[in-house]
């Protein structure tokens, strides 16, 4: 990346944090992930990835899934130019089967890639596994975090992790659109599986089961983040709520251009 970009995208690390996404990337960074797997499914520009490889650290390992073939270039550049050396790369996407599925976009590398679709997009065929089957014959550390977000894609994603989630129990951040969460399947699958969920709203947590009851925040969006989480800690705790201190993170020399742009959120968060 050359500087203009490298600068864009330390401005769309920041802005997700401390705006666009400042509910579910404040989550992720409370979480104690270091030494772990994490796993962004649907890592479109890497955004998620980034803030999932500084705290999975030098001894974790952050999995990217992105079946667009010109975003395989594109992560392979910020992973390069962040140094970002604990993050993989797969282009492929994650269903409840394996082979090749048709991907509906309105242009190359769109955010609202998806597995459904009609006239006017573009189709193109990518590679789709499981997770159950991509770990089948891997040994990897536990993996402690997924977040998923794949255009109303979900509940396939999770179906065919069904023995990860029940062997590891990890974390699930991810998006359901509000017909899908009326639906209701993507959710009773999980419940199925010990999970409990909620959704954040002005701080504060829901319970999954409530959505309908909450206008969004902004008007504009048809979807929500969600939180689920397997079972409970032997004190009754939910252990997504605990505050974890984690190892300092090395900096890159880019990093200096994060801590100009929000000096006092950056500095809580990295000398904690």
């Amino acid at each position: 990346m050359n500087l203009v970009d490298r600068l864009h995208m330390v401005h769309r690390f920041w802005r997700y944090r401390l705006r666009s996404e400042k509910d579910s990337i404040k989550f992720l960074l409370k979480q104690d992930l270091l030494g772990t797997t994490v796993l962004d499914v649907g890592a479109h520009h890497g955004i998620y990835s980034y803030w999932m490889s500084k705290k999975a650290g030098k001894s974790g390992k952050v999995i990217a899934f992105e079946p667009q073939p010109e975003l395989e270039s594109f992560l392979k550049d910020l992973r390069k130019t962040f140094r970002l050396d604990n993050l993989v790369i797969e282009n492929k996407g994650l269903s409840n089967h394996c082979g090749n599925a048709c991907l509906f976009r309105s242009e190359a590398g769109s955010g609202g890639a998806g597995f459904t679709g009609g006239e006017g997009f573009e189709t193109i065929e990518v590679e789709v596994t499981t997770l159950d089957e991509y770990f089948k014959h891997k040994r990897v550390p536990r993996i402690s975090f997924i977040k998923c977000d794949v255009e109303g894609h979900e509940l396939q994603v999770f179906e065919g992790a069904e023995n990860v989630l029940r062997e590891h129990k990890p974390l699930l951040l991810f998006e359901c659109h509000d017909g899908l969460a009326q639906k209701g399947d993507v959710f009773s699958f999980l419940k199925g599986l010990g999970y409990r969920g909620y959704f954040f709203h002005k701080r504060k947590r829901v319970d999954y089961s409530r959505f309908a009851e909450f206008a969004h925040e902004n008007p504009e969006r048809t979807y929500r983040d969600y939180v689920f989480v397997a079972g409970r800690t032997a004190a009754g705790q939910e252990p997504a709520f605990r505050r974890c201190r984690s190892s300092a993170q090395s900096e890159n020399r880019w990093e200096w251009v994060a801590r100009l742009a929000a000096p006092r959120e950056y500095l809580r968060n990295t000398t904690r």
